[in-house]
């Protein structure tokens, strides 16, 4: 059942707190049996009074879609309307109501086949709650077609068409536009599920309207910091580096530590810069601890590109990725998206100060703090996103997390990767301010763990599903981990440098082949570990170290220019006659 309500589209039309929204239920009766809504504003954080009619998806008893009509601002009763789209599922015999995003921020009525593969067979008895938020999707959208996030004449173009309007799109008029949505379906609590940005919005609409609340499931938290902004400043967290590196006694026998390597690395790439190696190339080399491969091999290729071996690094950074990719241009929303960035997150500026000073104090935190070191802000791509919200139109003293307010007393649990955004001590930290909050990490992973890789995957949903099905303080444990592999220490670059495989009734000679033949087959699985970077998962074709390709196919990999080798019990004899070459 489809379920549309007819809005007003005149953004100029005036209305009182009293005013009716009139909702047609576009399927199921004719236009003249509106169903009529009254209004209410909500003005400050606290809890919503009770609309007493309800929406007609209400008494829905399958998927029913419909839309709201809100004001922009909801502290000016009278502003803008603007509309928010939902779906509502309801279970036959549900015991829950949850409402679910998955962050980004963007539309959400797109993502529902990943909500059901996070929640499983909990949707059987459990009603599902989802919205596209103000900004994205099928709600009122907020758009500049032509806005690139590295331009920054682009952003100040739209800044200034979109004007004050643009400052309303963000999470504290999301977590009111939901109360809204809650009310109108007659929902009295919600548990709530929220992946990445997702976090954020749950936990703000937990500040504002408390009561509501029943339990909430926070995957990838985003961290809420003291004067209720999301604490989500980015930093290369090269630490991670060495977190991996202590993990592998090959990996601590190397002559420095990972970021003192890397930060020497960088400084020979800018002193003699490298065309197969952009500076950009590894700029989240940090949070790519959790990808198995770059993990495995960094340290040691930067190592050995220090010593003079450049190969290792270079073809791991062509693997990687290209620095002139730009994901932000690519992806739809971005206006929106910036929106909310700008709204929501801790600045290195006063909102209510003027542009030009806005700039100045921008310049002179990162001119002392460096956040982006041992990077150049030019290298570091976050850096572009803060100070694009330099020319965004701000709506000062609206936190979307009052500090003032308290946390809901409901059972909490956090669980995140171990290389996610922010550390696991700050994530504990956060995570202490709920009175019954538990934090699971898990090693090894990186973001969005219900829909991290197999087996890691089904054993951290297993945990989600749990906890949302009986809220409980502490939450199940989650022995989960994503850590398949160990750092290298070193590259061979001839037959001589590899250690003898150990096997009886073979010579030396034999025992080094079988060495370079398994680790040349080894190097080539690695790059199909489900937890590798994205670019090793799409990879093709690869070269390797010294000579020869590596062809992926769907269940196969083809060495090209490699020994074959057969062992039997008393001897090696080798397959092909040409020399193989050592990884």
């Amino acid at each position: 059942m489809s379920v549309a309500i007819w809005p007003d589209h005149s953004p100029r039309r005036r209305i009182s707190s009293s005013s009716v929204v009139t909702l047609v239920p576009m399927k199921i009766m004719p236009l003249a049996a509106a169903v009529l809504l009254t209004a209410t504003t909500v003005t400050t954080p606290a809890q919503a009074d009770p609309v007493p009619d309800l929406h007609p998806c209400a008494t829905a008893t399958k998927r029913c879609d419909g839309k709201l009509s809100v004001p922009l601002n909801w502290d000016d009763p009278n502003s803008e309307r603007i509309e928010v789209a939902f779906a509502w599922l309801p279970a036959k015999k549900a015991e829950r109501t949850i409402f679910a995003h998955l962050g980004g921020p963007t539309q959400s009525l797109e993502s529902l086949p990943g909500v059901e593969q996070v929640l499983g067979p909990l949707l059987e008895r459990s009603n599902l709650l989802v919205m596209d938020i103000r900004g994205f999707g099928k709600s009122t959208i907020l758009n500049c077609d032509y806005l690139k996030m590295g331009d920054l004449e682009s952003i100040k173009r739209c800044a200034a068409e979109l004007g004050p309007r643009a400052a309303h799109f963000s999470s504290s008029q999301t977590a009111d536009d939901l109360n809204a949505i809650r009310t109108a379906l007659g929902i009295d609590k919600l548990h709530l599920f929220g992946n990445s940005y997702g976090t954020f919005i749950g936990q703000t609409f937990a500040a504002r309207h408390p009561k509501t609340v029943s339990a909430m499931l926070l995957d990838s938290m985003g961290v809420i910091g003291k004067g209720g902004y999301f604490y989500h400043q980015h930093r290369p967290r090269l630490k991670n580096l060495e977190v991996v590196c202590d993990r592998s006694r090959a990996c601590r026998d190397l002559p420095s530590t990972p970021v003192a390597t890397w930060t020497r690395t960088l400084d020979r790439l800018r002193a003699k810069p490298d065309p197969e190696l952009p500076v950009k190339v590894f700029a989240h080399v940090g949070l790519q601890a959790s990808h198995s491969v770059v993990a495995k091999e960094v340290n040691a290729a930067a190592t050995a590109y220090l010593a003079g071996d450049l190969a290792p690094l270079r073809r791991l950074g062509k693997e990687v990725g290209s620095p002139d990719w730009k994901p932000e241009e690519d992806l739809p929303d971005r206006t929106a998206e910036l929106a909310y960035n700008c709204a929501d997150v801790e600045m290195p500026f006063d909102r209510s100060a003027p542009v030009e000073e806005r700039k100045r104090q921008f310049a002179r935190y990162h001119a002392k703090e460096r956040p982006s070191q041992p990077y150049e802000r030019s290298e570091y791509p976050f850096v572009g996103r803060e100070e694009a919200c330099v020319y965004w139109p701000q709506a000062a003293n609206r936190p979307p997390a009052p500090p003032e307010l308290p946390h809901p007393d409901v059972p909490v649990m956090s669980i995140n990767g171990e290389f996610d955004f922010h550390a696991p001590d700050v994530v504990r930290a956060a995570i202490k301010r709920y009175p019954r909050g538990t934090f699971r990490p898990v090693p090894a992973a990186w973001h969005a763990m219900g829909f991290t890789p197999e087996p890691t995957g089904s054993c951290v949903r297993a945990a989600m599903q749990k906890f949302l099905s009986k809220p409980t303080h502490p939450a199940p444990e989650a022995r989960c981990t994503a850590e398949t592999y160990k750092a290298i220490g070193a590259y061979p670059r001839a037959l001589r440098d590899i250690t003898p495989a150990r096997a009886s009734g073979l010579t030396g000679r034999e025992r080094t082949l079988v060495a370079a033949a398994l680790a040349t087959a080894e190097d080539a699985v690695a790059r199909r570990n489900p937890h590798a970077h994205f670019g090793h998962q799409s990879l093709k074709d690869s070269t390797g170290l010294r000579g020869g390709t590596m062809t992926f196919g769907k269940d196969t990999i083809e060495l090209d220019r490699f020994a074959t080798w057969t062992v039997s019990r008393s001897r090696a004899r080798s397959a092909s006659e040409r020399r193989p070459r050592p990884i």
